[in-house]
């Protein structure tokens, strides 16, 4: 009688500990994962890349690093501390680490590695959108903790990049209206051509 009610007992534990862990991957999931594609989905079709790249693990870390001009092997350096932890714990790397203190141990530091590449990105990935004023470095700051929230201002980051329209735009139209000779010049440059 007495073993029943502690298997009971047990199996009220699992349960219990089944449906806050299904709360919790849920709530990651809605609150986290599906508004970072959408913010990635959008920052993406605003720099020209593919957008669909946002839903494709591996590729949107290289989109990323695409975007914010950093070389391929920083990328790599990234994605690599993000999976080896996984293949450590599923045991298909250094299978004599196992569940021991010194897994943990070896655990924590490829975390902070993996984040700290991820920031550095993140950065130069920033610095390619208008972030002028203190609205959009919060939204940066949304963008890497709360999602969700970031996913409502997304649409109001402006991609500036390096884009040769803003190249061209920068070196000659503000250099003509910036100079008070800026109407001599252009029909200057208008007899040149019409001479030849």
């Amino acid at each position: 009688m007495e073993s029943n009610s502690v298997a009971s007992a047990d199996s009220n534990v699992v349960l219990i500990v089944l449906i806050i862990s299904f709360i919790m991957i849920l709530f990651s999931i809605i609150f986290f994962a599906i508004p970072a594609v959408i913010n990635n989905y959008i920052l993406f079709n605003k720099a020209r890349k593919n957008k669909w790249a946002a839903l494709i693990p591996i590729w949107n870390v290289y989109v990323l690093g695409v975007i914010s001009k950093k070389p391929l092997w920083i990328v790599w350096l990234y994605i690599a501390f993000s999976i080896l932890p996984s293949l450590i714990n599923y045991g298909l790397l250094f299978t004599w680490a196992g569940y021991s203190i010194g897994y943990y141990y070896m655990m924590l530091p490829l975390f902070w590695l993996s984040f700290g590449v991820y920031i550095y990105i993140l950065i130069s990935f920033a610095k390619q959108y208008k972030t002028k004023n203190i609205k959009d470095i919060i939204y940066w700051l949304l963008y890497l903790f709360l999602p969700i929230v970031a996913v409502f201002w997304t649409n109001k980051i402006e991609y500036i990049g390096n884009s040769p329209l803003g190249k061209v735009i920068e070196n000659n139209v503000y250099k003509h209206f910036n100079s008070n000779d800026a109407t001599v010049e252009s029909i200057d440059s208008t007899k040149e051509l019409s001479d030849n």
